[in-house]
């Protein structure tokens, strides 16, 4: 015969059940923004390597190799900083591509065009990140010291 469960066996099971999805929907939310941590990088290393062209190709162009370098190095600190921040890593790096592309088109209208579909690709990974550090839970800052002075 089959045995009848209690309410509270019912309940714990419901619960257990809630928890273990909500694991899941953060274990989500973790990996994606980690596969947006690792859109930054690989910006830094576009960044680098264009740098990189710049000074084989055409070294008088010191502006070019600065900004270039500069932005990658906007973008690697940025990886950085979304360890502890993620939200506002994830929002300065899609306003600092956005204006980069702005910028760009300002300057020749074309540009706006070439690699559209990469644009796109990056900005919606960088848009998923920050929908998904976003749903992360913060965290708590931790107590190390004790809040009383013993050397009164």
């Amino acid at each position: 015969m089959s045995q009848r469960r209690t309410p509270e066996e019912i309940k714990r099971s419901f619960e257990m059940a809630k928890k273990m999805a909500q694991r899941a929907k953060k274990k989500e939310n973790e990996v994606s923004v980690k596969y947006a941590k690792n859109a930054l990088i690989v910006l830094a290393i576009i960044q680098a390597l264009v740098a990189t062209y710049y000074i084989s190709e055409a070294p008088w162009l010191t502006l070019n190799i600065f900004i270039e370098a500069a932005i990658g190095a906007t973008f690697l600190g940025l990886y950085f900083y979304a360890k502890n921040e993620p939200v506002r890593a994830f929002m300065i790096a899609i306003i600092v591509y956005g204006a980069i592309i702005l910028i760009m088109a300002a300057v020749n209208f074309a540009t706006i065009f070439t690699a559209i579909f990469l644009k796109a690709i990056v900005i919606a990974i960088l848009v998923t990140g920050l929908t998904a550090a976003k749903k992360l839970p913060k965290p708590k800052p931790e107590i190390t010291d004790d809040l009383l002075d013993d050397d009164l």
